[in-house]
């Protein structure tokens, strides 16, 4: 059975607390974290980003409780470590039934290296990692590196870099989105294509 996470009453004030000692600020402040990490992590296509949105804060809150000591000048970068660990922990988790769609897109290096770290014994995985690769390999470098800049882990960084990208290619958000998205196409066309071969 699991055990029931929800953050004590002490713990949550406590929180409030070390965002803002004015309460109403510090619940603005609260909701805005809460935000950002959906937002963050909708962009690496979890399914589940109000649920690990609120496992993020609760488990920072009790950390806070127990004594941590955030060194980070903007609690969201502490709350984006968490949550990016968490994150990973549900892919582990859940990575037999990720369906091709759900696949998260990060560069090449980051990819391979997570595939490889969570199911280096399985060779279904293993191949998922290789095929990848070999469809990223297939894009120009320049269409590469535009995707490693786009899906950047870090969510600050995330939104900098989509935004020098939209200024450097002189096209609108929507016209990056798109092209994004035909990127992702092709290669999830390749990666159907190289699975099958394989099988």
């Amino acid at each position: 059975m699991r055990k029931d996470r929800t953050p004590s009453e002490s713990a949550f004030e406590n929180f409030l607390l070390y965002l803002d000692p004015q309460r109403t600020r510090a619940a603005q402040k609260y909701v805005q974290l809460h935000e950002k990490l959906v937002f963050w992590l909708e962009h690496h296509r979890c399914s589940k980003a109000q649920e690990l949105a609120d496992r993020t804060l609760d488990t920072v809150a009790r950390q806070l409780l127990k004594g941590l000591e955030i060194q980070a000048d903007d609690p969201m970068d502490y709350c984006l470590g968490v949550a990016r660990n968490l994150l990973k922990r549900e892919r582990a988790l859940d990575l037999k039934q990720v369906p091709l769609d759900d696949l998260p897109l990060q560069s090449e290096k980051h990819y391979a290296h997570e595939a490889l770290r969570i199911a280096m014994d399985n060779d279904s995985h293993q191949q998922r990692a290789d095929c990848l690769r070999h469809c990223l390999r297939r894009l120009s470098s320049e269409d590469r590196r535009m995707l490693e800049l786009y899906y950047h882990d870090d969510w600050h960084q995330q939104v900098r870099q989509r935004k020098q990208l939209v200024r450097q290619l002189a096209w609108s958000e929507e016209n990056l989105r798109s092209h994004v998205h035909r990127l992702r196409a092709r290669l999830k066309t390749c990666m159907k294509s190289c699975l099958e071969d394989a099988a």
